[in-house]
């Protein structure tokens, strides 16, 4: 048995793309978390403020949590864009001159978009602030709110 020519034998290509749109979807999901924590009313936690940047545009006390904002947009568009090499793997004979072109579209962007995601994270946990008080509230208050449930359904 011969081992398939290099022209057809898109495994390797895929396995790249595939590992890069899983941790694509790893730091999406931290993204997110972080945005969501950062909201007005969790507020666990916060980017570091730059002057002009986050700022919102009807409400000049609030800050948006930038980096985050961008790490999710760009880690969701590389995991998508990974799903996408399955469907170029499927080359006819020797090679497919169509698939090699939908490769050479979708690699680079792959590898970019990861790329954008890991630099925004990087900037996201280099700035972030954690609010211990504003942790510690939320807690007692979950707890609080977990005892009255306890006695109501024991009334």
């Amino acid at each position: 048995m011969t081992d398939p020519h290099w022209q057809n034998a898109r495994d390797g290509l895929c396995d790249i793309t595939s590992a890069l749109g899983s941790l694509c979807a790893t730091l999406c999901k931290i993204a997110h978390n972080i945005n969501l924590l950062a909201s007005s009313d969790v507020g666990e936690v916060s980017e570091s403020y730059t002057h002009g940047r986050g700022a919102s545009s009807a409400m000049a006390h609030k800050r948006n949590q930038r980096a985050s904002e961008f790490a999710e947009a760009l880690a969701r568009l590389g995991r998508q864009r990974s799903e996408q090499m399955g469907e170029l793997t499927l080359h006819q004979h020797e090679r497919s001159g169509g698939v090699w072109i939908g490769e050479w579209l979708l690699i680079p962007e792959v590898f970019l978009l990861t790329s954008g995601a890991l630099f925004w994270i990087h900037n996201m946990f280099a700035g972030l602030e954690f609010h211990k008080t504003r942790m510690s509230e939320r807690v007692r208050l979950f707890e609080f709110s977990n005892s009255q449930d306890v006695s109501n359904n024991h009334a």
